[in-house]
């Protein structure tokens, strides 16, 4: 009953979350158009791969840390660097990207509205720690509802999505100010670290971490990324209000799932085989229903709802949907396999996996994109990922096979 409640706040305040930043992509279309929908979308998916060295992956390694390995204070005074360290390498990027002074300023913008998230990510590795998880909660709904009224009241007066970006980011940050960070001093001392060693030991132990979360981002930007330079913010606007819905699939999965993460650990220690196989094929067989229960609803009501949602000239390009909820699918299966390699801590097998799938990407783009266009998009990130998630599933296998063999047998499979 315990681990449904923890579920329930957790996906609860996620899709919530999730359901605010999807609403955003509607609005822009309404109150603004599909060319500026297509530059958000262009921030949205540059900021993704900042956005992991960001986090380095912190927030799976902390609720995964059952020993206690490093301090509350550790990995919040770590958060400093590495955020400071996304944003810089942002903002480098954006002077060498050739993108207008425009798109610049959006990209910038959105990544200081992930920055603040980031630094909301930690006080929920504490909420999670210490059980309280109705925090995680009531602090995303709270996200979600202010950012999407100040980003909907802002362009609908002001009609700058630059200006609506900043005012949306100082509403974020005034939540985790008054919200968050008063919360987490109910339930850690203090927050920084005099221990730099330990900082760096941690950095050090999360930087494989982050190197393995930033894969997966970067193999969805090659594609979004090609599509948008040689077609234009217009028709990238379309892709990106047509996938923004099935968004849910994959964070709906990751949310569903978090609670678990640290099963796998538990019965790697405990060496229980049986537990391990059921985890893995319970959490693979559910996000598998579920994208397909996605794909059906699709193919049912796919143009309807598009056409309630945006406007009615975005019915030609919704054939494309189903292979959108496929490749979607596909991404929610990677990010469920990922919590196997990262729990058990065999970081190294997962690196090479995803850069098997980041070079399939790579090397499908040009030709799926050239070959079908906007649908070529959606097929490069079904056939990587796939691929991915086969070599996941079998390689976590012969792992978890291994967990009632002598120690010295149990070694990575890489």
């Amino acid at each position: 009953m315990q681990k449904i409640k923890e579920v329930f706040w957790n996906t609860g305040g996620n899709i919530i979350y999730l359901a605010a930043t999807w609403l955003m992509t509607v609005v822009v279309v309404r109150l603004a158009n599909f060319e500026a929908a297509g530059v958000f979308s262009l921030a949205m998916t540059i900021t993704a791969v900042f956005y992991c060295i960001s986090m380095f992956g912190m927030r799976s390694f902390q609720v995964s840390d059952v020993t206690g390995e490093f301090s509350d204070q550790v990995y919040f005074s770590s958060r400093i660097i590495t955020a400071a360290v996304g944003m810089a390498l942002c903002f480098l990027y954006c002077c060498l990207s050739g993108y207008s002074g425009y798109q610049i300023g959006v990209v910038l913008l959105y990544m200081l509205f992930k920055t603040v998230e980031a630094f909301s990510d930690v006080s929920y590795g504490f909420f999670q720690k210490y059980n309280h998880f109705n925090y995680i909660f009531w602090s995303l709904t709270a996200k979600g509802i202010v950012s999407i009224l100040l980003f909907s009241l802002v362009l609908y007066f002001a009609g700058n999505l630059l200006i609506t970006l900043l005012v949306m980011t100082l509403g974020a940050g005034a939540i985790y100010a008054f919200y968050d960070l008063r919360h987490s001093r109910r339930l850690v001392d203090s927050f920084l670290s005099r221990d730099s060693s330990q900082i760096w030991k941690l950095l050090s132990a999360t930087l494989l971490l982050m190197a393995v979360h930033l894969v997966t981002p970067v193999l969805i930007a090659i594609p979004r990324v090609y599509y948008e330079a040689h077609f234009g913010s217009e028709l990238f606007g379309y892709y990106s209000s047509i996938s923004a819905p099935t968004v849910v699939i994959s964070t709906f999965v990751s949310c569903a799932m978090m609670p678990f993460l640290p099963r796998y650990a538990e019965y790697q220690i405990q060496q229980q085989q049986k537990r391990g196989y059921q985890l893995l094929v319970g959490t693979v067989g559910f996000t598998i229903v579920f994208g397909g229960i996605c794909y059906l609803l699709s193919l049912w009501m796919g143009d309807w709802a598009l056409s309630l949602l945006y406007t009615p000239e975005i019915v030609r390009h919704a054939a494309i949907l189903p292979s959108i909820v496929v490749s979607t699918t596909c991404s929610a299966l990677v990010m469920c396999l990922n919590s196997f390699f990262i729990a058990t801590r065999r970081m190294k097998t997962l690196m090479v996996l995803l850069l098997i799938g980041c070079g399939a990407s790579y090397l499908f783009t040009p030709f799926l994109i050239e070959q079908f266009a906007m649908a070529g998009i959606s097929y490069t990130l079904t056939v990587s990922q796939c691929i991915q998630a086969g070599c996941m599933f079998i390689l976590a296998c012969i792992e978890i096979k291994k967990w009632n063999l002598p120690k010295k047998e149990n070694n990575d499979v890489c």
